[in-house]
């Protein structure tokens, strides 16, 4: 594999430039990709894709010479066109562990597969639920499995939360976090002891002319990406904002540095928004703290992942196209 350049992207941010440039990873038959995700295994940043349920591994992206070949990574489960994520399992070199909806005639279940053959783990208890946007919390320790889920019931959106013991490997324990109308997606970030509550939330009247965009989950319209902050307990300690004002979003990732930082990485039907900074309790990120970059090309799956003082970026333009593209970049975070 090799990398191209694709695109240069120059922000004014709090007074100083920060240049990024995304990179196009040579990758073979790209318009069959489905998903990705970046992630830490070890002290490195990964890829993985997803071609439907199948996954495949790529070491650390580099500018500086060839990355070694994508190498299979076990299966995501379900039908590949739901909701997924993945993280590796760090007592078992190149294994992963991911989360996956299954649909079962009226119900949907968020189960957990590991890779030792073993029977897949429903996450809640009800047998007869809808349950959907499985994610890790981002930013947690090795040792602490907690994931989240959007349970859907009699037209209200809650965002739960599951503890799952060490290693997965326990019986999970739920907690609902609120009650919302609309969400589409809900992701948790650990900052410190504490949480991020990330939730992407249809808004009536609140963008206009929405144009739907076909996501590997199937079409979605833009929405309206907030948040609220939770503590240790996951009992939220502020009341809920929004991220980028009311810029519309497609899809987001978000996660936090040591230093309490946040970054966030979304689509828009504009192209990107990429935003990092301190956040107050209650209030949307400062506007000098994101920047809106316009980009001709669709893009997908967005996925944002700290490593240090850097923030590395990765997402799929013109998704199912021909001409389907992976995109990687990285930019310091202060």
């Amino acid at each position: 594999m090799r990398f191209f350049p694709l695109l240069f992207v120059s922000l004014a941010w709090m007074g100083s430039h920060m240049n990024m440039a995304l990179q196009r990873i040579d990758i073979a038959d790209t318009g069959s990709i489905t998903g990705l995700i970046l992630f830490h295994r070890g002290e490195q940043v990964h890829l993985l894709l997803s071609r439907g349920t199948q996954l495949q591994e790529c070491s650390p992206p580099s500018l500086l010479g060839e990355p070694p070949r994508l190498v299979p990574a076990g299966e995501i489960g379900g039908n590949g066109r739901s909701a997924w994520d993945a993280r590796p399992i760090e007592d078992a070199p190149g294994a992963i562990a991911t989360l996956y909806v299954r649909a079962e005639s009226a119900v949907t279940w968020v189960l957990l597969r590991r890779p030792d053959g073993g029977q897949d783990l429903r996450l809640h208890r009800e047998p007869f639920a809808v349950y959907d946007h499985p994610h890790f919390v981002k930013g947690q320790p090795a040792s602490e499995w907690t994931a989240s889920a959007v349970k859907y019931d009699e037209g209200a959106s809650i965002p739960v939360v599951f503890s799952l013991g060490e290693g997965g490997r326990g019986l999970p324990a739920s907690e609902a976090i609120g009650n919302y109308d609309g969400i589409r997606d809900a992701r948790l970030v650990r900052d410190g002891a504490n949480y991020w509550l990330f939730l992407l939330i249809r808004v009536p009247g609140a963008v206009d002319n929405p144009k739907v965009r076909e996501l590997p989950s199937g079409g979605q319209m833009p929405a309206i990406l907030h948040m609220v902050r939770l503590n240790a307990d996951f009992v939220p300690t502020s009341k809920l904002s929004g991220v980028f004002d009311n810029l519309p979003v497609y899809e987001f990732d978000a996660d936090a540095a040591s230093d309490g930082r946040l970054v966030v990485f979304a689509t828009t039907p504009n192209g990107m928004v990429f935003g990092r900074g301190f956040p107050e309790e209650g209030k949307p990120l400062p506007r000098e703290a994101w920047q809106e970059t316009r980009f001709e090309q669709p893009l997908v799956s967005p996925s944002v992942l700290v490593e240090g003082r850097r923030a590395h970026l990765a997402a799929i333009a013109n998704f199912r196209e021909k001409d389907a593209s992976v995109l990687y970049g990285s930019a310091p975070i202060e």
